[in-house]
């Protein structure tokens, strides 16, 4: 579709945006579509520079706004017998807070909802790694009116003086960037280097993953499935074969010893179409694992069960929420 436009709208990206509204909506009337929804956390956190938290009350008011109006979806079954617009919702990582406030705000308004899990932090105290590189540099007062050196691995070299908040907001970023392209071991050796030059803030307790005994609670839930979502969170695209097909199974193997139960499905980490690659979607396609990427559009009935597209949500209070959804359908 987007060549088609593209090719009569050739000279003007804004009439190409609107062409491409046009076609998805008139789409929309003859092949119903389901809208996979992805959130993270469900939380108040101090900082959240990724913006991925939304609040317990404006997730209680999304998912009740939603229910009233669509049919939520499990994840897990199959969709080709469905004949209206519908919505799916997901959740990457596996925060305890899923467990602890998302989880009670589906089950009370019976509305079903899977979390996929990244397993090598399951049960331990440690913070993800996208939460480390938060705490070791943006949350680090030591960075403050400091000349620092980083070597990043063959990706450059950092040599800045960090003069004021704004500096270390870039450092962060930049840090964040470019661990995200580095191989796991690589990664951690790095940011232990790091926090070992220049300290650290202190681990958050409310930062961890889920337990092995709340996975197993969750387990028994009738609204919610567990899915994997690889074992050190790492960018796929960057890995080789093996390693990949490690990672993928590693985790789903993890969570199915956990829960004593078969995981069929399964979320890239990052998820935008660089972030994995066809050796990502061959081993998920031989393990069946019906799979979810993160770029934005619409499962229709020809969209490949491998890379199912999601749209993100942010910590939207009920006026705003309601507006940015509609959009969902169209761009």
């Amino acid at each position: 579709m987007k060549r088609f436009i593209k090719k009569i709208f050739p000279w003007s990206p804004a009439l190409y945006h609107q062409a491409k509204q046009v076609m998805t909506i008139v789409r929309n009337q003859f092949d119903t579509p389901v809208l996979i929804l992805l959130y993270h956390r469900c939380a108040v956190l101090e900082t959240d520079p990724q913006l991925l938290a939304v609040t317990p009350e404006n997730f209680a008011n999304q998912v009740k706004w939603l229910k009233e109006r669509y049919p939520i979806l499990r994840f897990d079954e199959s969709w080709e017998s469905v004949r209206e617009p519908s919505v799916v919702l997901t959740f990457d990582d596996g925060y305890w807070d899923n467990y602890a406030y998302a989880v009670p705000i589906l089950e009370r308004m019976q509305a079903p909802a899977t979390i996929f899990v990244s397993t090598e932090r399951i049960g331990t105290e440690k913070e993800p790694w996208c939460d480390d590189v938060e705490r070791i540099v943006l949350l680090n007062d030591n960075f403050l009116g400091e000349k620092v050196q980083i070597d990043l691995r063959g990706q450059g070299v950092i040599d800045a003086l960090i003069a004021d908040e704004e500096a270390r907001r870039e450092l962060y970023y930049r840090v964040h960037d470019m661990v995200r392209l580095m191989q796991p071991d690589e990664r951690e050796e790095l940011l232990s280097e790091i926090e070992e030059k220049y300290g650290a803030a202190p681990v958050r307790p409310n930062h961890r993953y889920m337990t092995e005994v709340e996975l197993k609670d969750l387990a028994r839930s009738q609204y919610i499935t567990i899915g994997g979502h690889t074992v050190t969170h790492s960018r796929l695209s960057m890995l080789s074969r093996e390693k990949q097909r490690d990672e993928i199974e590693g985790s789903v193997r993890c969570l199915e010893k956990i829960m004593n139960k078969k995981v069929t499905t399964f979320s890239y980490p990052f998820g935008g179409r660089e972030d994995y690659n066809v050796d990502s979607i061959a081993i998920v396609q031989e393990m069946n694992l019906k799979t979810v990427s993160n770029f934005p559009g619409r499962v229709y009935r020809d969209t490949s069960l491998f890379e199912l597209p999601r749209q993100i949500v942010r910590n939207w209070d009920r006026t705003t929420f309601p507006v940015m959804f509609q959009s969902f359908w169209y761009n």
